[in-house]
């Protein structure tokens, strides 16, 4: 069965990752809810130090997300939701992260977080977003 596929078990996983809109109709960055701002210094740095960007293939329904950084390129296969959610963004899971992706694992954070807010930003701008150990969930 697909990760995606239980939402039972992804109901108990922590909340320590979910993200929150803003309080202006999903426009203001937004909150995690332990907390912690929109995107992490590291990401910021990230984005504007080394050039990142996301190239988008495919369709709404289904496609591939590129995450672009100088000559390093991940991808993730993206979905149409269905029931579960709006849309979703598959991710190795910690174990197979570095293999998949060819980054070390202690990177894994930052990547996902800009892919995370910067769809929200390009593609769903109202829409909250909940990242979960093995996709990101659009609703």
């Amino acid at each position: 069965m697909p990760a995606w596929a239980s939402l039972d078990a992804q109901a108990r996983r922590p909340a320590s990752r979910r993200l929150m809109p803003g309080g202006n109709g999903g426009t203001a960055a937004p909150t995690y809810a332990n907390g912690r701002g929109g995107t992490s210094l590291e990401s910021d740095f990230l984005a504007r130090g080394a050039g990142c960007r996301l190239e988008y293939r495919g369709s709404f329904r289904a496609g591939v997300i590129t995450y672009v950084e100088g000559a390093l390129r991940i991808d993730f296969r993206h979905a149409h939701g269905g029931r579960c959610c709006r849309f979703f963004i598959e991710l190795p899971d910690e174990a197979a992260w570095e293999s998949a992706t060819r980054t070390p694992l202690v990177r894994r954070d930052d990547i996902v977080d800009f892919v995370a807010e910067t769809v929200r930003r390009e593609e769903a701008g109202s829409w909250r977003y909940e990242i979960e150990p093995t996709r990101i969930r659009y609703d």
